[in-house]
């Protein structure tokens, strides 16, 4: 990683609204940043890059999960994924995603969940476009604050 990389990941990663979305803290220095960047590598992750600018513009993340007795999951993840505003709702997110889910079913899971915000439509969306479907919809506290607020679960059976 490079620090024009740390530049790139600051520029949507110190964005309130991104993390809020992300569901990490909001950074606000280049330190935070590589915290951010640290706690990413513990988990399956890739960073997205723009290929024409070479410009990291989001990541992603298959995040390991557990069973009713608290052992790891093996068949299942659950996907979380950020990008920069600047690069929404231009299918990058979604060609992304498809390609993840196509990685994991080649590693032998079997399913990929994943929540979003009731008001996040484009995230939403990049879901619906992959295939996931609707497993429920529920209220929990989020954020600093832990304001109580609404998700959808989503799934996808691969």
């Amino acid at each position: 990683m490079s620090l024009k990389d740390l530049t790139d990941i600051f520029e949507y990663a110190s964005n309130q609204r991104v993390a809020q979305a992300g569901g990490f803290l909001c950074c606000q220095t280049k330190q935070a940043v590589l915290k951010f960047i640290r706690q990413l590598a513990t988990s399956q992750s890739w960073v997205l890059e723009e290929r024409k600018k070479a410009k990291v513009i989001g990541n992603l993340c298959l995040y390991e999960t557990v069973n009713s007795q608290a052992a790891p999951n093996r068949e299942k993840r659950l996907l979380g994924y950020a990008l920069n505003p600047s690069f929404q709702n231009q299918g990058y997110m979604t060609e992304a995603v498809a390609g993840i889910v196509d990685w994991a079913a080649n590693q032998g899971i079997k399913r990929v969940d994943a929540i979003v915000s009731w008001n996040n439509l484009a995230s939403q969306r990049v879901l619906e476009k992959n295939g996931f479907e609707i497993q429920g919809i529920f209220k929990a506290p989020w954020g600093s604050n832990l304001v109580i607020q609404k998700f959808i679960a989503f799934y996808k059976a691969i």
